[in-house]
């Protein structure tokens, strides 16, 4: 057998074995999606581009259309669709949207 073939024979194996072993894939990490899109705007909860618009609670109940009603229906629509200088995020899949919200909300009730 030359060496080649052992090479991706082994290959092989070890790539299976990943896949054997692998963990599950879990839903979307809130926190993580968050930093990754959002921070750099958001951090923290605040709002660095217009700065009385954070993600405090009380902010978001006056400045977010519908929040009072349904945080999270309020939320997932302003990362999808974005509003005033706060671009869509509508690339972002919907579990991906939803984990977001979630982290939003736990965040705000948590005081940042």
């Amino acid at each position: 057998m030359s060496l080649k073939k052992v090479f991706f024979a082994i290959l092989s194996v070890l790539a299976l074995a990943g896949f054997a072993f692998a963990t599950p894939a879990f839903a979307a990490d809130g926190g993580q999606l968050f930093n990754a899109n959002c921070a750099s705007c958001h951090g923290g909860g605040a709002n660095y581009v217009v700065a009385p618009k954070t993600l405090q609670d009380d902010a978001m109940k006056q400045y977010l259309t519908g929040y009072t009603d349904d945080p999270a229906g309020a939320i997932s629509y302003q990362i999808i669709h974005g509003k005033g200088s706060m671009p869509g995020f509508g690339r972002l899949k919907p579990d991906e949207v939803d984990a977001i919200t979630a982290y939003v909300i736990e965040q705000a009730e948590k005081g940042w």
